[in-house]
Formats: structure tokens, C-alpha cells, sequence
């Protein structure tokens, strides 16, 4: 918050508090009412703070966000929507789209979060105690030994990486810079939309989104270490 805005909203909570002084009969005291405000504002930034340090802590901030608002039906990201019943990754695959790295790729994000979005669940419903590590905050009990290698390995360094800016080249020549491309590669490979469906979503033109789920998907096969071995 800027401190001209701050000083406004303390400059009006000091003409309300004075407005109330007087009303109920005490004379106005503008110290006493900015002492307040500060503290007031203090409280409001301090607690804006504990939860962005949350967020940027939380692991599963993303996966909880994309299956919340899809439970939740609620306007935002991932809203309920229509799914294709043919495997989209697969279809990409066979129109020559993806290569098989790739398509390795989607099979292996989607098994992680997957195994993700059940301890989430199974965290919300059921009792358990979980070792949780003290420095990732995961928690590694509920997932299989291969759960693991895949998420801490490939999956969480892929999905930071993700955050990053992704470039790709559309059909025409021309260059498109996406700062969104995690949710749009996990439109497709996760919630199984349609090419289309994912340009309409996020207002791209047609083709678009083929292209950003490969060059996102080849993120992943780069980041495995998979490039020239197949």
C-alpha cells in the first residue's frame, strides 16, 4: 500500500472516529483518533503480509486454488466446464502435436497432481497425523516412494519453473509471451478441455493453446534431463 494511500485512510478514519466522539457527546481528540487509525492500519498490513509469506510457503497453493474453485463452482479459473471424453493428450499425440517425451511428460504431471489433489482431500476428511519436512512442508507419508521422487524431482521444480514467462512462435511467425502458461497446460492435460475450448477460455487465437501446452510440456522433458534420449 502507498503511503499517500495509507495517509488518506488514516486522515478519514480520524474524521470518523472525531465525527463519533462528538456525537456521543465528548469533544474530539485527533491524536487519540489517529493513535487508533495507525494501529488499525498496522493490523490490516500485518495481516496482508502473514498471508502472502503463506502463499509463497504453501507448496499446494496452486493445486488447492485449481481444485477449490472447481468444487466451489464459483466464478475464476476453473469454473465447472464441459470435458472432453477423448484423451486430449493423447489426440495431440497422434495429430503429431506432441512428441513422445511430451506426451511422457503430461502422463507424469498428471500423475502428481493427482497424487497431490488425494492428500488434500484426504488431509480435509480424514484425521491423519503426517510427518510433515520441516523445510518443504510436505507431506511425504501420504505418498508412495515413487510419489515422491516424482513430485520433489520433476514435478515441483516443473511447476516453479512454469512461473516464469514461456515463449513460443504461432503458426503465423509472430512471437507470443505467456505469463499464464501452468493453467493453460493444465486446462488441457489435467482437466482434459479441448484445444479450443482452452484458446476461447483464455481468449487466444485458434492454435494457440496447442502451442503453449507443448512448449510446456517440452519444459518438463528438458528439466527431466529427457532431451535426445528418445
Amino acid at each position: 500500500m502507498a503511503n499517500s494511500d495509507l495517509d488518506a485512510r488514516i486522515d478519514a478514519y480520524v474524521a470518523r472516529f472525531n465525527a463519533e466522539e462528538v456525537a456521543a457527546g465528548y469533544l474530539p481528540s485527533p491524536t487519540l483518533g489517529k493513535l487508533f487509525a495507525v494501529l488499525d492500519m498496522r493490523a490490516v498490513l500485518n495481516a496482508r503480509a502473514r498471508v502472502r509469506r503463506a502463499r509463497r510457503g504453501n507448496p499446494f497453493a496452486f493445486e488447492k486454488r485449481r481444485e477449490g474453485q472447481a468444487a466451489s463452482g464459483g466464478a475464476g479459473p476453473v469454473a465447472p466446464r464441459r470435458r472432453k471424453r477423448a484423451d486430449q493428450v493423447a489426440a495431440l499425440l497422434r495429430r503429431g502435436h506432441l512428441g513422445r517425451r511430451q506426451h511422457d511428460a503430461a502422463r507424469e504431471v498428471r500423475e502428481a497432481y493427482a497424487a497431490i489433489v488425494r492428500t488434500l482431500f484426504r488431509r480435509q476428511t480424514v484425521d491423519v497425523k503426517v510427518d510433515v519436512s520441516r523445510r518443504e512442508r510436505l507431506p511425504i507419508e501420504l505418498w508412495s516412494t515413487r510419489e515422491q521422487r516424482l513430485i520433489r524431482g520433476r514435478y515441483g521444480p516443473w511447476k516453479q519453473a512454469m512461473r516464469a514467462p514461456l515463449e513460443v512462435r504461432l503458426g503465423d511467425g509472430r512471437r507470443l509471451v505467456v505469463t499464464n502458461a501452468l493453467e493453460i497446460v493444465m486446462d488441457l492435460v489435467w482437466d482434459n478441455l479441448g484445444p479450443r475450448q482452452v484458446d476461447d477460455r483464455h481468449g487466444l487465437r485458434r492454435g494457440s493453446a496447442v502451442r503453449i501446452v507443448a512448449a510446456g510440456l517440452q519444459r518438463y522433458v528438458r528439466l527431466a534431463g529427457w532431451e535426445g534420449n528418445g
